[in-house]
Formats: structure tokens, sequence, C-alpha cells
């Protein structure tokens, strides 16, 4: 799995990370700089890695009933 910082208010997008607590850190310093701390309208986003989303595909394949 990973992890992304995304802040809308300014369009920018921290690097994937492994874990959520890391994305959630690439969040506190961005507020810190671009915002001065304040809270902008912001998320962090779960990006499904290759594998999750190979099986999604497959298991969507499979239980397809046409």
């Amino acid at each position: 799995m990973s992890f992304r910082y995304h802040c809308r208010a300014c369009a920018a997008t921290g690097r994937r990370h492994g874990s959520r607590a890391d994305a959630k850190t690439d969040r506190t310093e961005h507020r810190a700089r671009a915002h001065h701390g304040l809270a902008p309208d912001d998320e962090v986003l779960h990006e499904p890695g290759l594998v999750a989303i190979s099986v999604r595909w497959l298991v969507a394949r499979l239980t397809d009933r046409r």
C-alpha cells in the first residue's frame, strides 16, 4: 500500500510512503512551510499498489456473470 499527502488549496502532492503516518508527517511539514501552520483543505490519499489493482481486476473478471 502507498499513501500520499495532497493539499487541494495549493495543489501540492507529497511523495509516496509505505505508511499513513509518514504521509501525515509530510502534511504537518507542508502546513508549517506553506500555510504557516494553518490547516488547508487537504487529505492523505491511499493509493493501491500494483498487486491490489491486479487482484481487484482478477476478482472482477472471475465474478463477472454475463
